[in-house]
């Protein structure tokens, strides 16, 4: 898909499970239909490893919002969503109202983001290997934005950081 589609299916699907969210809607993180529609959409479940090293999470719920306020890179802010996503999922046993703040407040700044910012698309990677993003470039750097990786690898077990704490999980397949 080109760059036009997938920055206006990016933003179809943030205000659409943002809004189910907002509906109150907790059944938005149980099966597999939107964690289909993240890959679809090239993001990938790193276990939260690309969000991280880009951006780290901060202390505590005040923490977490400034890292996530300066986030603008949308294939890492998608891959935390998808990450985010999967930890309620199969994890959290379906979540707690602060972990549906979290993800919303990941999704709006998804939509803020599109607009201004590049990706380029890894696909093919999945499970907790991490997307290799390197020490966070300067603005004016021409790498910014982009996330390496190698297309085709697994994930081995590891441990998967996540807003509200840790997760030891084993990555082999796709989620």
């Amino acid at each position: 898909m080109d760059d036009g589609t997938r920055t206006r299916e990016i933003n179809r699907f943030a205000r659409e499970l943002g809004a189910r969210i907002d509906d109150g809607d907790r059944t938005v993180c149980e099966g597999p239909e939107w964690g289909k529609r993240m890959r679809g959409l090239g993001f990938e479940m790193d276990c939260w490893e690309s969000f991280d090293r880009a951006y780290g999470r901060g202390d505590g719920p005040d923490g977490f919002a400034h890292a996530v306020g300066r986030t603008d890179d949308v294939q890492v802010l998608g891959n935390g969503i998808y990450s985010y996503w999967c930890y309620i999922n199969h994890w959290a046993e379906g979540g707690t109202e602060d972990d549906y703040r979290g993800l919303r407040m990941m999704l709006s700044r998804l939509v803020k983001s599109i607009l201004t910012s590049t990706w380029r698309s890894s696909r093919g990677r999945s499970g907790c290997d991490g997307a290799a993003v390197g020490p966070r470039p300067d603005a004016g750097d021409p790498r910014r934005g982009r996330v390496a990786g190698s297309a085709g690898t697994r994930g081995t077990a590891g441990t998967c950081k996540f807003a509200h704490g840790q997760l030891a999980a084993v990555c082999r397949e796709p989620i």
